[in-house]
């Protein structure tokens, strides 16, 4: 098994183009395709209901969205797996608007600053996946966090299935918010070539 170290390097990455976006997001189906897998043998054991929901709780029964091989428990993959397809759909949609800034850095993980953050400075953004915005005022706390930031072009960029009362798209005194929709993302992920020859950190 890997080592703290190794699996914080793996939460951060550097995208510089929209079709590298795309390709991450490979990934993710790769490793929800590997648990899907393993879901489905789990419940088709015999064994009781009850303990087969414990085990897909309890047990790493799921992998790391990034690498397959480095095993989960379901519940921490499928968070980690809608905040990072969060992240690689806002950085497709803020590198086809300013790709000029190129490239963005993507801290998936727990490290200071903003979500995405360009590397010139000028473009930073909040992002989440949630089933409602307004759960624990999470979109308002992150337009409270981004608008601190002193890049030029501030976002909030949220993944839910859930369309707040101002829409999809609007600005709140200096900060963009823009709405994903699991659908929409997934759109993102799966059109288009994604062979670039570039490479992410």
């Amino acid at each position: 098994m890997r080592g703290n170290a190794d699996a914080r390097a793996a939460k951060s990455r550097t995208v510089r183009t929209a079709a590298e976006a795309r390709k991450l997001s490979e990934l993710l189906e790769i490793s929800a395709r590997r648990t899907a897998l393993a879901v489905c043998n789990e419940l088709d054991r015999g064994r009781s209901a009850l303990a087969a929901l414990s085990r897909l709780k309890f047990e790493p029964v799921g992998c790391d969205p990034f690498d397959p091989e480095r095993c989960l428990n379901l519940v921490e993959q499928l968070n980690q797996t809608f905040t990072y397809q969060a992240s690689l759909a806002a950085a497709e949609w803020l590198l086809e608007r300013h790709p000029e800034h190129a490239p963005l850095r993507l801290s998936l993980g727990t490290e200071s600053g903003t979500d995405i953050r360009s590397e010139d400075g000028h473009v930073a953004a909040e992002v989440f996946a949630a089933v409602d915005p307004a759960n624990n005022r999470k979109l308002a706390k992150d337009v409270a966090r981004v608008r601190e930031s002193a890049a030029m072009h501030r976002y909030v960029v949220y993944l839910s299935p859930v369309r707040p009362g101002r829409g999809d798209d609007y600005d709140d005194d200096g900060v963009h918010i823009h709405r994903l929709s699991p659908q929409s993302a997934e759109a993102l992920r799966s059109e288009g070539p994604s062979g670039d020859e570039g490479t992410s950190r």
